[in-house]
């Protein structure tokens, strides 16, 4: 379970004075064993939401909540309950996807045997056998993003929080990808995933939160979302509400 009240957060602009909430304003409830996809515009602040969630930036003002227990109170804690995947490549280039497990999986505590059953288990569903042994370095990008999604998957997490997951990888993988979530969330675990692809999102999620400029545009399943809006496509109906938020902008700067 997830709460989220009130979140806000808030950078100064580095031309001016003037203070930018990234996050602006969002509360939002997320059940245990249920998927949620965050969409929006590049800039729109998913990526800065999702990094609050996990305790990797802390948030100006409000209340983030991860199984009742607080992210700025106690992040150790919530961290123990999540399992992040980051958009970007963050592993040490000349280590390997086998010596990354392992160091990974005793950081999070797991035992050599449990370690060993877990890596075979995704170096085999995500075919990374075969490389395994190379230095990241030598990895092309989508040999690269699926170590980065294994390491994800490695240790036992009640929410899996994965920030464009399947970007740089082929339409077989991501499909792999895609499934192991399902399995995942049938066996209760919370997930939230950010996606520029709409119908990926759509496909894969239960509901989806529409951001834009870090505002929740709308929030709830993808025929909630048509029937509110009126609109044929997801695509149509978030443009409806980009557009509807800049017309807002352009008028509070005049």
């Amino acid at each position: 379970m997830i709460e989220l009240q009130n979140v806000i957060k808030s950078y100064k602009s580095s031309n001016s004075r003037k203070v930018i909430n990234v996050v602006d304003d969002i509360s939002l409830s997320m059940e245990a064993g249920k998927s949620y996809g965050l969409v929006g515009h590049n800039g729109a602040g998913k990526t800065t939401l999702l990094k609050c969630i996990a305790t990797l930036s802390k948030q100006t003002s409000g209340t983030i909540l991860v199984n009742n227990k607080s992210t700025l109170a106690n992040p150790l804690d919530v961290r123990r309950d999540v399992a992040f995947l980051s958009a970007s490549i963050n592993v040490d280039p000349f280590f390997s996807a086998r010596y990354l497990f392992g160091l990974f999986g005793k950081m999070y505590g797991m035992d050599k045997q449990s370690i060993n059953e877990k890596m075979d288990e995704l170096f085999d569903h995500f075919n990374i056998g075969s490389f395994c042994d190379k230095r990241i370095s030598e990895l092309s990008t989508g040999m690269k993003q699926k170590v980065m999604i294994a390491l994800t998957l490695l240790h036992d997490a009640s929410v899996y929080i994965l920030d464009e997951p399947t970007n740089g990888l082929d339409i077989l993988t991501s499909q792999k990808v895609i499934s192991y979530l399902r399995l995942l969330q049938r066996d209760g675990k919370t997930l939230i995933i950010s996606s520029h692809i709409m119908s990926e999102i759509e496909k894969s999620c239960d509901e989806l939160v529409m951001i834009v400029f870090g505002k929740v545009a709308n929030f709830g399943t993808s025929e909630s979302i048509l029937k509110e809006s009126g609109a044929g496509s997801l695509e149509d109906a978030y443009l409806s509400y980009y557009k509807k938020a800049v017309k807002e902008v352009e008028a509070d700067e005049e």
